[in-house]
């Protein structure tokens, strides 16, 4: 598992429980505090993303959170940002599926799938960060 390699010897790490799975196929065979999807959305289709973020929020305990990474996010407008116009290029071209997905596209399926206090923020790295809570 890559995750866990990636992360041996990092404080904390000890705490971290790890779970082999296909989120776009089923929720977690357990639940949690926190799911962070960096970079995963944007290489799915459509429908691919609704269903992961619908087994997301089956994965979360109550009151957990979901939190969405990636530079591939765009604005309602889909011109701007333009480093997420370039990527969702890029997705078009490596992904039979992927694209980069609006704002408005991520709230409405997180809203959908039962999510609240969605939030959008821009990180100083230039990546977007969507943060939401099950209820």
């Amino acid at each position: 598992m890559l995750a866990k390699k990636l992360l041996a010897g990092e404080p904390l790490a000890d705490g971290l429980r790890f779970e082999v799975g296909n989120i776009v196929e089923a929720p977690s065979s357990t639940t949690h505090d926190l799911a962070i999807l960096k970079a995963v959305i944007q290489v799915l289709s459509r429908e691919e993303a609704v269903k992961t973020i619908r087994n997301t929020y089956a994965s979360l305990n109550s009151g957990g959170r979901i939190l969405i990474s990636g530079v591939g996010i765009l604005n309602d407008d889909r011109v701007s940002p333009l480093e997420a116009v370039f990527y969702d290029l890029t997705f078009m071209n490596l992904y039979p599926e992927g694209a980069s997905y609006t704002r408005r596209e991520y709230r409405y399926w997180l809203s959908e799938a039962g999510f609240v206090d969605i939030a959008f923020e821009v990180l100083p790295s230039g990546s977007q960060l969507i943060s939401a809570r099950k209820t």
